[in-house]
């Protein structure tokens, strides 16, 4: 049996001591989480543009010449030119990254007549928002964010902000800061005009 004065002399932790290493474990996993959150949102954003480059792609190859009459998202899906994970349950439409629908439709473009063609995809978060317009801005003439995706063809832009415009008289070039202020809802839609 333990004495009195050896019981007193064995160490523990104190309250205090306890405290501090539970604000440790938690900052650690406060970081751990927004690491992860940031980290999901850029594979996500990845994977958008992936899906907006292939989905283009699948339009220009059923293009005859630079017509795209008639080119939607379910004829792009029933020739077999969108990607399959994107396909909706009815086989039908394409999904995006975030939940939300892919819209195609042919568009007139600086003055010719549905010589072109947009993809508009809504409920696209904030974050991933700023890196698609900014990693896809090379491949398409004319980017607006918050638009209304079109639901006829031929496509229009209504409402929204303007961040790329290679046709317009002054030509509208993307910047850090009008993608971030065209970007500023929690769920935006984007369109993407392509020839």
């Amino acid at each position: 049996m333990k004495s009195f004065q050896q019981h007193r002399n064995q160490k523990g932790l104190t309250l205090i001591e306890l405290l501090l290493v539970l604000v440790v474990v938690l900052a650690i996993a406060v970081v751990g989480f927004v690491l992860f959150g940031q980290t999901s949102a850029s594979q996500r954003a990845q994977a958008g543009q992936q899906a907006l480059l292939s989905v283009s792609s699948g339009v220009k190859a059923l293009a005859n010449g630079p017509n795209y009459t008639g080119v939607t998202a379910a004829v792009v899906v029933s020739a077999g030119k969108a990607p399959p994970n994107l396909v909706d349950a009815a086989g039908t439409g394409i999904n995006n990254p975030w939940g939300g629908t892919v819209t195609i439709a042919h568009k007139n473009v600086n003055g010719g007549n549905a010589n072109g063609f947009m993809i508009c995809m809504n409920t696209v978060p904030r974050n991933e928002c700023n890196s698609i317009v900014a990693s896809t801005a090379g491949s398409f003439p004319v980017i607006s964010v918050n638009t209304t995706c079109p639901a006829a063809t031929p496509a229009t832009l209504t409402a929204g902000t303007v961040v790329k415009d290679q046709f317009a008289a002054t030509p509208v070039n993307p910047t850090p800061v009008n993608i971030t202020t065209a970007c500023n809802r929690e769920s935006n839609s984007i369109a993407w005009i392509g020839i």
